[in-house]
């Protein structure tokens, strides 16, 4: 299982948990906001690594000559990936022997590059409950370094700054910002069985965000941190962060969870807010 989907499932258990009177007190309100943290973070990680990263390695695979080509796919994707030309602006990278695959179109411009350009992305899985996968994004060169990403259902809003205007093959290339607001929803199947009987109860979780203070990026390649890596390329890199400040909302179908205000510190520290509750933890 992802671990996206591991982090959201105890998130969720630990929302309805803290929507009770805990005898743990402050202490387990502030690891529910915690664990909606890793929950969010480990989102975009998803977002960043196996949808807006290979894009920008797609195009420059795109943009090369074709005596380049070989040497870029194997720079930037691993050794089962293979990259499908469907029409002129149209591609599928995928993972051969899964079901993983990112399907890109370039439907304005004709390069990332240009000002303006923009790529649709939809990104599939062996299974169709991750929070960002079976979703259309569109990511769109806003000019000097700004880039908007966000899903065709209103759902995903996200803002990019990069330390260049130039497209980087690799976004660990380049200094990041990241701001925006929006909702990940997460599905989630339960079977249900009595005899030969079985049915299935589908729930639906969400972990809505408003990024008050820019998110600046923090590349790290702890071992400790990394517990997957991206279906596409060859990026073992888990995105931390060295500043920022967010607003989270946990909620489950009825309308009942948690709220929380996170501030990054620094790469290993959080300070999280919860009912007038302030504590530090370490991520």
């Amino acid at each position: 299982m992802n671990k996206s989907i591991k982090v959201l499932i105890v998130m969720m258990v630990a929302v309805m948990m803290a929507g009770c009177e805990v005898g743990e007190g402050e202490l387990m309100k502030t690891k529910t906001g915690h664990l909606m943290y890793l929950g969010w973070t480990d989102d975009i990680n998803g977002i960043l690594f196996n949808i807006v990263e290979p894009a920008f390695n797609l195009n420059a695979w795109v943009q090369a000559p074709e005596d380049q080509k070989p040497e870029i796919l194997r720079k930037h994707f691993y050794s089962n990936a293979v990259i499908d030309v469907l029409s002129d602006h149209t591609w599928r990278i995928r993972v051969d022997g899964t079901r993983a695959s990112l399907r890109v179109a370039l439907v304005n411009g004709t390069s990332l590059a240009e000002t303006g350009a923009k790529m649709r992305l939809l990104y599939s899985k062996d299974y169709d409950h991750s929070v960002w996968a079976n979703t259309v994004f569109v990511l769109e060169n806003k000019g000097d370094g700004l880039w908007d990403f966000y899903s065709e259902d209103g759902q995903i809003y996200l803002q990019f700054t990069l330390g260049t205007s130039e497209v980087p093959e690799s976004l660990t290339e380049t200094p990041l910002t990241i701001a925006g607001a929006g909702t990940f929803t997460e599905r989630t199947v339960i079977p249900h069985c009595s005899g030969d009987v079985c049915t299935e109860e589908t729930r639906f979780t969400y972990l809505s965000y408003d990024i008050q203070q820019p998110f600046e990026a923090s590349w790290t390649q702890d071992a400790r941190r990394i517990n997957w890596t991206s279906q596409f390329n060859r990026n073992d890199y888990f995105i931390a962060f060295s500043a920022g400040k967010v607003h989270l909302q946990a909620l489950d179908e009825e309308g009942q969870g948690n709220a929380a205000g996170i501030t990054v510190l620094n790469p290993e520290e959080i300070e999280i807010e919860m009912d007038g509750i302030v504590q530090r933890r370490k991520i």
